[in-house]
Order: C-alpha cells, then structure tokens, then sequence
C-alpha cells in the first residue's frame, strides 16, 4: 500500500466543503482566473489538445501528485503542481476513490477552472495526465466490496470525468487486504487458492468497461500500479483477460516489507518473500519473474518512493537508484520505464531528470 500523507484524514472530512467551492475560490483569487497558482501561464487559459507523447512504446517517466499538490492552508487553497519544466512525461492525479463515488486529494481540482489550467499548462507541456483510482483507503476487506462498486457503472464514471476534464486516461491503484492473505486476489474462504478471487473478474470488467469507453486510438491511457507480488497470486490472470485493453504496469516496489526490493537483485533477477497468510509460499515478483509470467517489458514501469518519508520500505537514494536503473535497463532494454512516488519529494524534477539520465 502507499504511506498517505496525514493530511488525508483531514482531507476526507473537509474535502466536500473545501473541493464544493474550490473552482470558484480559485478563479477568483486575483482577479485573473489562473486560480492563484502562480506555477500556471495565463498564457494556456485556453483548452489544450491532450498531451503529445505517444502512447506506444515511448519511455515512461511518471510522478503521481496527492495531498501536496494544493497547499490547504492558503486561503484560499493555492495549486502548486508545475511538471511542465520536468522530464516526467506523465501525470497521476490521486486519488478518486469508489467506495464514496468522489474524488479526494489533488484529483478533487478536476473540473476546477484550477484545475482546467494545470491540465492545460501539462498538454502544452506535452505530457499527459491520468486519474488515479483506489489505493491505499480501498481495501476490500470483504467480497460486498466489488458488488457495492460495480465494475461497469465504476468504469463508466471514470469515463466521464476522464473525457469531460480533457484528460488522458485511468490508472487503476487497486490494493488488496493484506492483512487478510489478500483475499481479493485468493478469495475469501479458509482454503486460499490464487487467482481465485473476486478481483480477478471485477478488474478484468473495469479494464475492459474503460477501454471501451477510452480508446486508444482517440490516444486514451489505461494503466493499472500492482505490487510486485500480485502477480504471483494472481494478478497474471487478470493480465491475461486485459492484454489488448492495458497500456502498462506502474509497479509498486515498495512498502512490501523492510529489507525487500532494496537492491538491483531483488528488483530485476529474484526476490524471496515469506508471506505470513498466502496461497503462495513465498513471493518473488522481480522483473525477471513477471517476464516468466508472460508481462512483457514494454508493460513494465518500475516504481520507486521518491523520498525515504514517501513509503514504509523499499526507498533507494537517487543516485545509487539511478545506478541500479542503468544496469537493469541494459540488461532488459525494452522496460518502459520508471515511476515516482511522489511528487511532493520532486517539486523541482531533479529525481526525475537522474533517472531518465540514468535509462537514456
């Protein structure tokens, strides 16, 4: 799962206040309608066409933006996000979350004339901007999970506000229960078996539902941001329902214990991890063991914590992390990428810029 800033708390509680007058607040702060932001050119007032990178197998540099990406205690709140300067080519705006059918976090400026300016400064920009769904606040604790969210009605909201806010795609963060033997992915009986859970068939819809919806050919992104060990439990399975429907993997490895994917080894060749509830007995889920599974490179982005307070395990310094990067994108050439969490760790894109040094 991913460490959440404290703010969260706070967030979801005030957010439908805050977010109800969030537009209207931010246009008007100075008279200009650039949402007081300052980061955003009033130059780009005018809706952009959606980013120019391409969706086929260009390199990859994403930074998902949370909590820290509007500053809550200005009054009003102030939109801090500039990625425009930046070598990250992609943009998660975190987080709408199923289970209240609203966004929360920086995804709640969608639609905003605030909003409407970052997503336009980031198009003129040439990058591209998703929506991320789930993570770490939507655990399925149990199976009424995925009928209360209903795939298809879940895929076709995404949809909307995808295509009414001129954005780019979905990201789908979805997060199993961990404390419960992830029972998404394995069920939830005493006996687990993997690859038979309720997720299986639930992502396989949403996925689907989506692409139908956002195609690709209109240049639309889906992308899903698994932990590595999902894929031994059953996340191959849904890989195989969606391989024509999904863009690429933006894995988490992170927060999956101390001590683990902390060197070029466990990331790229072999890692062992001793579940303590599983239907597996042990986890690898290196580069290598995805490629066994059948993922192919080019659907693989590799995702790090941009500082040591963006995760509970799994952070790298960025100038040994971009030496692990060289030596494991010479040794699998056609990855497609790398991924940062967050973007509060990277407001000048300095971590950016030294990892796609590192993979050039």
């Amino acid at each position: 799962t991913r460490m959440r800033n404290d703010l969260l708390l706070h967030l979801v509680v005030c957010v439908g206040v805050v977010g109800a007058a969030f537009g209207a607040a931010l246009g008007a702060v100075d008279g200009n309608g650039d949402g007081g932001g300052g980061v955003v050119s009033r130059m780009v007032g005018k809706a952009q066409p959606r980013g120019n990178a391409a969706n086929g197998n260009d390199t990859v540099i994403m930074i998902y933006v949370d909590s820290s990406g509007i500053n809550w205690a200005a009054q009003p709140p102030k939109l801090m996000v500039d990625v425009t300067n930046t070598q990250y080519t992609h943009v998660g705006v975190c987080f709408y979350l199923p289970s209240l059918s609203q966004a929360y976090d920086f995804a709640s400026v969608l639609g905003s004339p605030a909003g409407e300016y970052f997503v336009n400064a980031t198009h003129a920009a040439g990058k591209k901007v998703l929506l991320v769904v789930g993570g770490a606040t939507e655990l399925p604790v149990d199976a009424s999970y995925f009928t209360k969210n209903d795939p298809v009605d879940l895929a076709n909201a995404l949809a909307d506000i995808v295509i009414s806010s001129n954005i780019d795609g979905v990201d789908i963060d979805y997060e199993d229960d961990y404390s419960n033997g992830n029972p998404g992915l394995t069920g939830y009986g005493s006996t687990r078996i993997c690859g038979s859970g309720p997720a299986i068939a639930w992502l396989t819809a949403l996925t689907q539902t989506l692409r139908s919806r956002l195609p690709r050919s209109k240049g639309y992104i889906i992308t899903h941001a698994p932990q590595p060990p999902y894929f031994d439990i059953g996340y191959t399975e849904v890989y195989k329902h969606i391989a024509d429907d999904i863009d690429w993997f933006n894995i988490q490895y992170y927060n999956q214990g101390p001590g683990t994917y902390n060197n070029f080894t466990a990331i790229y060749e072999k890692s062992t991890i001793i579940p303590k509830f599983s239907c597996a007995s042990s986890w690898d889920g290196s580069v290598q063991d995805l490629i066994n599974q059948g993922i192919p490179q080019s659907a693989i982005v590799i995702g790090k914590p941009v500082g040591n307070a963006d995760a509970n395990s799994g952070f790298i310094d960025a100038s040994t992390l971009a030496t692990i990067f060289k030596k494991g994108h010479q040794m699998f050439p056609q990855l497609r990428g790398i991924m940062g969490w967050q973007w509060g760790s990277d407001t000048s894109g300095a971590w950016a810029q030294a990892m796609k040094n590192a993979i050039e």
